[in-house]
């Protein structure tokens, strides 16, 4: 089906100027989101939004070189082998009502701006944020750092366990975490003897995504028990000069055992 392409009056152009670095970046972004993602919305050099399923909220602050861009970018897994074409130059990106256009001292390439009550992942308020969750340090959990190495055997368990999502164990006031194959036959133990905040005992899925995502250096997370059962996961890390965090939920399994 052909894209709704927006209907607005004409403004004036926004343009800037990306080196070869910040577009890299840029690329970076939009390529782990189409993981995710069906379309892309960024307003005012933020990323804010849904994936596709609904598993996860990504928010990605581009303002230090695309302050005062509003891009609606839609089916982002036909776009990104069209975008990459300019890897490794130094870009102009031109936004107007009607229009997106990259170029770099050869080509450019210009998209209809589709219509944002089309997109499968438009972006949120801040409003729209806490109208779900908001986080209060005196409901936190659990909080650590996830070293690259640590990442990089999570990555190797996804593609080599076959699995979409990992496990944080509660023991009173000590946490580890775990993977298990479908089947049951293969495990690993990830990161153990993790302090928690809370004294819990059960358990809890992960959604593997946010720890398997481009990235560089270490990850920052943290879990917030925001209400009984309801757990809010919290991923922080960089892609060059970016801020990237990840949010999902998930369900803690209280051990009731005596």
């Amino acid at each position: 089906m052909d894209e709704i392409t927006e209907n607005t009056e004409a403004v004036e152009p926004t343009v800037c100027e990306l080196s070869e670095d910040q577009y890299n970046e840029f690329f970076r972004v939009i390529s782990i989101l189409k993981e995710s993602c069906d379309d892309l919305d960024i307003v005012d050099g933020v990323v804010r939004q849904r994936s596709t399923d609904n598993s996860s909220i990504f928010e990605i602050n581009m303002q230090g070189y695309l302050n005062g861009v509003d891009l609606p970018l839609s089916q982002l897994k036909r776009k990104i082998d069209l975008l990459k074409m300019f890897a490794g130059n130094e870009v102009t990106l031109t936004v107007d009502s009607e229009n997106c256009t990259f170029a770099d001292e050869y080509s450019s390439l210009t998209f209809k701006k589709v219509q944002r009550s089309y997109l499968d992942n438009s972006f949120m308020s801040d409003e729209d944020l806490t109208a779900i969750f908001t986080l209060d340090e005196d409901t936190l959990l659990l909080t650590t750092e996830i070293p690259t190495r640590i990442s990089e055997r999570i990555s190797a368990i996804k593609q080599g366990f076959n699995i979409t999502a990992i496990q944080i164990n509660f023991e009173e006031e000590s946490a580890n975490m775990t993977a298990i194959t479908q089947s049951k036959d293969q495990s690993a133990q990830l990161m153990s003897d993790l302090i928690t905040e809370m004294s819990v005992d059960g358990a809890t899925d992960l959604l593997i995504t946010p720890f398997v995502v481009d990235h560089d250096g270490d990850m920052s997370f943290k879990m917030y028990h925001i209400q009984d059962g309801v757990l809010v996961n919290k991923v922080e890390t960089t892609i060059g000069n970016l801020d990237v965090v990840i949010y999902g939920k998930s369900r803690l399994v209280v051990d009731e055992t005596e």
